[in-house]
């Protein structure tokens, strides 16, 4: 079975499992020359299609979002647009067709998204041929420590001592988000007979200097060293093809606020806390997880 990935034409999936350091990567991509970048265009479209589908009252979630909305109104009035889309256009089959069209001038198509986002939706992916397919990941006792302060962000102070990542969060897979990540580079290695590139979040923190340029080579394009630094602004996500109001909620509500203002890679990352030290629904997801990460991890790209 070979590991060469490059296919004839410069379009590139990252599938991501959230807090792996994705939109840092996805940040530092974007000062690629002749680069179009999609921002998590799949993730909204599994947004919308749970609206749709859901067992919970479609009403209610309605409301929820119109207030949600409404409440961002004043960032949103003063936030330039972009190339940002309204939230309800995305949709699989939307997606599917924008990420099959021609981008006229662009030489790179880097599309960064959650891997748990297309499970199930495998028929809305573009042409396995038509993309590389590469994948971010990170020591699971780091992301879910992570993952759960993102949402505690969210949580009122009074509830916030019995928040549970498995129970208390409804949106999102919790304990099978390394499972689906596996599931679809597992996919892609049966539908190509290729490994696909793989990069540890916390690896890439600490060697960026050793791993980008390797990432750039299995990807076919030149590698520079300015692209271990960036603008420490974020002017650069409006030229991200993704939601609208989904990308300055996120820049606001601290999910991605760091990535967003980050002039380069973070500093190294601590050491993985002891598993005794985990939280219980931490504990459980780390037990569930490890053997897709730890199969993962053995083809990763090495510093």
């Amino acid at each position: 079975m070979t590991t060469d990935l490059r296919p004839p034409s410069r379009r590139v999936f990252l599938w991501s499992i959230p807090r792996s350091r994705s939109t840092i990567f996805v940040k530092c991509m974007s000062f690629v020359e002749n680069v179009q970048v999609w921002y998590e265009p799949y993730l909204y479209s599994y947004h919308n299609y749970l609206l749709t589908t859901s067992d919970s009252d479609q009403e209610t979630m309605e409301r929820e979002a119109d207030e949600g909305l409404k409440r961002m109104r004043p960032i949103l009035e003063r936030t330039p647009r972009g190339r940002g889309y309204h939230w309800r256009q995305f949709t699989y089959d939307w997606v599917k067709r924008q990420l099959e069209a021609e981008e006229p001038g662009k030489q790179l198509i880097f599309v960064k998204d959650s891997a748990f986002a297309i499970d199930g939706h495998y028929d809305s992916l573009p042409n396995l041929k038509a993309f590389q397919y590469t994948f971010i990941i990170r020591d699971p006792r780091n992301m879910y420590l992570s993952y759960k302060k993102a949402f505690l962000h969210e949580v009122e102070e009074k509830e916030r001592a019995v928040f549970n990542i498995i129970d208390d969060v409804d949106v999102y897979p919790s304990e099978e988000l390394y499972k689906k990540s596996y599931k679809l580079w597992k996919f892609v290695v049966e539908q190509t007979g290729r490994y696909p590139v793989v990069i540890d979040g916390d690896e890439m923190a600490s060697y960026p200097d050793r791993l980008l340029p390797k990432y750039f080579h299995r990807i076919g394009v030149p590698y520079k060293e300015k692209y271990l630094r960036w603008d420490d602004d974020n002017d650069v996500i409006r030229t991200w093809k993704t939601s609208y109001e989904a990308i300055v909620a996120c820049t606001q509500n601290g999910w991605i606020t760091q990535a967003a203002f980050s002039a380069t890679f973070t500093s190294p990352p601590k050491p993985p806390p002891n598993y005794d030290e985990l939280p219980e629904d931490i504990r459980y997801c780390v037990d569930v997880s490890m053997p897709y990460y730890s199969a993962m991890y053995r083809h990763r790209l090495k510093p």
